[in-house]
């Protein structure tokens, strides 16, 4: 099932922000292998990303609106498709609504960092 992100509307992950993305992949994989008991054709392509040299994939992201991103990745000439919610910057900005800037949550890299780390580099 295709979720009609566009590939050309995103940012291209340069190879820093490709290897700050499989850390978050790695958690992500982790906590649906094990929390969710997830098994599913999709976690098997993350986990092989998680995996890979960075010069063999490539990772466009689309802005979607309130934490939510459109992740194209194309690894061996397959191209996945899925939603990622930035849960990290969605949780940093509750806290600063509450008036808290010193937690450990603000230290844990993001989607939502390495984009902007992205367009600096």
């Amino acid at each position: 099932m295709r979720c009609a992100i566009n590939k050309d509307l995103g940012v291209k992950l340069n190879a820093d922000g490709k290897k700050k993305f499989q850390n978050i992949m790695r958690v992500v994989n982790l906590h649906h292998a094990i929390q969710l008991k997830e098994h599913s054709e999709i976690l098997e392509y993350r986990k092989r990303i998680v995996l890979a040299d960075v010069k063999s994939f490539e990772i466009y992201v689309e802005s979607l609106g309130a934490f939510a991103y459109g992740i194209i990745c194309v690894h061996e000439e397959v191209v996945k498709e899925w939603i990622h919610v930035d849960g990290i910057s969605e949780e940093r900005e509750r806290l600063e609504e509450k008036g808290i800037f010193e937690h450990p949550i603000f230290e844990i890299t993001c989607l939502t960092d390495i984009l902007a780390d992205n367009k600096e580099g």
